[in-house]
Formats: structure tokens, sequence, C-alpha cells
């Protein structure tokens, strides 16, 4: 699967510490296209330590530092870390109808006793379901 590093949310992003994605998309510069876009979240490297981790797709009008202005539109729940395993697959949906999507789109990761372990999470027209 080729990805438009336009839209890749985290690569290999640290699973242990909680916040942003690494990078929020403006859904101006997508254009239409959002309109087709998946929200794809994977572990990378698999995870370590006791708890659980949860993954949010959130959205919001301004490029706001503080994650509680942003609106969650889907979350995966807290999924423990014992099947947290490589390529596990946190969540693949299609995106919101656009009246739901705000200008900008970002993910939250939300761990809770991880000690490590990576995530990939981006957008995508054609989401890839044999990994």
């Amino acid at each position: 699967m080729i990805l438009d590093n336009n839209l890749i949310l985290s690569d290999a992003q640290d699973a242990s510490t909680a916040g942003f994605s690494e990078n929020i998309i403006d859904t101006v510069e997508v254009g239409d296209a959002v309109n087709e876009l998946y929200f794809v979240a994977y572990v990378e490297t698999a995870c370590v330590g006791t708890g659980s981790l949860e993954v949010k797709l959130i959205t919001n009008d301004e490029n706001d530092a503080t994650i509680g202005n942003w609106k969650t539109l889907w979350t995966s729940g807290a999924v423990p870390v014992s099947n947290l395993k490589d390529k596990y697959c946190l969540g693949m949906i299609r995106l919101p109808k656009p009246e739901k999507v705000k200008r900008y789109i970002a993910a939250q990761i939300a761990p809770t006793s991880i000690i490590s372990g990576k995530l990939d999470i981006y957008l995508t027209d054609n989401p890839q379901t044999n990994i």
C-alpha cells in the first residue's frame, strides 16, 4: 500500500506517551478527497506494559494544542496490552460525514501503564486488510 505523506498522522510513534499524533491534518489541504478516506491505526511494534491503550480520532475547527478542546469522532476503547501485538489493528473506519469533520483531524493516544511500543496511524482511500 502506498501512503500519501500528507495523510500520515503517526509513523512509528511511541505508544507510551499520551498526547496528539505526530501530525495534524488540515482538511482544507486534502480537499474533497477527505470524503473518501479511512482512519487506520495499527500497532507497528508490540506494546509492553500492564495496562491498556486507547486511540481516538479527534477533530477541531482550530489547530489548538489543548486536547480537551477537540471533539472525539471515534474511539478504539481501552485495548489491553495483551492484545497489542505487532500489526494489531486498533481501528479501521471510514471518516464520518463531512458535516461532523471539522477543519483539523488528529489522533489522540491515551496509554495506561504502557512501557514501550510503536503506532502507525494514517488516513487512506484504500485500507489494506491483509496485514
